[in-house]
């Protein structure tokens, strides 16, 4: 199904989700990847899915989690609740993540109200590393503490 460049954006967790399969997963992945993926997000519940994406919070996040350790799976013939492994629900959590990432960088790279020139995650992610350094330029070495081998990592960078 085709979507058009300027239709909305997602609005929804499930339309969140709905648009990164379309754009990324089964574009880019491969089959197996895809069914688990889709298997993935079918776990999850469905008054989360429906929540509006600005209003979900880590909290709601972590008693998804929760749930799903709990009781999100199903025996296979008797369908009764079942826990999920700890893996499984990292899964879930991963596929969530993902699509609220790719949704996070293009949001930023098209924002035009944002501060850093619709530069996007990474440019910010950027600028942390800097401040980062900067703070122990100006502190640490100051009192003669060795650097960490990441700040070295960040020195060599810049």
């Amino acid at each position: 199904m085709a979507v058009s460049v300027a239709g909305p954006l997602p609005e929804t967790l499930a339309m969140l989700l709905e648009e990164f399969f379309r754009q990324h997963v089964d574009q880019k992945l491969a089959p197996k990847t895809v069914e688990r993926y889709h298997e993935q997000a079918a776990c999850l519940d469905r008054d989360l899915l429906n929540m509006p994406i600005a209003e979900i919070m880590p909290l709601h996040l972590s008693r998804e989690w929760n749930r799903l350790l709990e009781s999100g799976g199903h025996h296979r013939r008797t369908k009764a609740p079942r826990p999920l492994s700890a893996k499984t629900v990292r899964n879930i959590a991963g596929v969530a993540s993902s699509a609220f990432a790719r949704a996070v960088n293009i949001w930023f790279n098209n924002c035009s109200s944002c501060p850093s020139s619709g530069s996007g995650v990474d440019d910010l992610n950027l600028a942390h590393s800097r401040r980062r350094l900067e703070r122990h330029s100006n502190s640490d070495r100051q009192e003669g503490r060795p650097c960490s081998s990441s700040d070295r990592a960040l020195e060599s960078r810049y």
